[in-house]
């Protein structure tokens, strides 16, 4: 959306002829800047038993174009996890070759009817039972962290928005309502990772 109100404003002041080409220039340096930026939504570190878990996760519906600085940005993160959402399958190959040296643990899923909704989740530490769900049409990652002194179950999510329509706002709300009826089976310590698009 930023791109797109960007754009709009290089076209009208194009259309006036005034600074025109320097606006031009200065605006589509400032577009590439921005959209190699991911949206960090999340980083925190957690305890569980003696071990220190560092979980980042990523937003990158602007910028999955500019692999290199997502690439960057989640090598800067020094998480133990690293969890996707909004991605596609041209991005993830680039994520898993530029990534598995330091994350050799890895799954992802699609949904191809909502545009690039995909999920992607990248571990240092081992990861036993990657399981895929569909919910609400979208992928959900399941999997358990398998730390030096414990297990860590998460799961990895990302909930369409519920702004477009009725029928889109109660899809929304039954996804939500699959992953907390998962969430009611699971003992110990649990992830939830993800934009879950809840709006007031």
């Amino acid at each position: 959306m930023l791109l797109c109100g960007l754009a709009a404003i290089v076209l009208f002041v194009w259309q006036q002829r005034k600074l025109a080409t320097s606006f031009l220039i200065g605006t589509s340096i400032l577009l590439v800047y921005l959209a190699s930026l991911p949206n960090i939504s999340h980083t925190q570190e957690y305890k569980f038993k003696e071990s220190i878990f560092r979980l980042a996760h990523f937003d990158v519906s602007e910028s999955d174009f500019m692999y290199d600085g997502i690439v960057r940005k989640a090598k800067d993160a020094q998480a133990d996890l690293l969890s996707f959402q909004e991605v596609d399958s041209l991005l993830t190959n680039e994520l898993t070759t530029r990534l598995k040296d330091e994350y050799p643990y890895y799954h992802d899923a699609y949904n191809t009817e909502h545009g690039p909704t995909g999920v992607a989740v990248f571990s240092k530490y081992p990861v036993e039972d990657f399981t895929t769900y569909y919910w609400g049409g979208n992928p959900n990652l399941t999997g358990n962290v398998l730390l030096p002194d414990t297990s860590v179950h998460f799961i990895a999510t990302h909930a369409l928005s519920s702004r477009r329509s009725m029928k889109q706002y109660t899809k929304h709300n039954q996804h939500l309502k699959q992953v907390a009826r998962y969430l009611e089976n699971i003992e110990g310590a649990v992830l939830v990772i993800g934009g879950l698009s809840a709006i007031p």
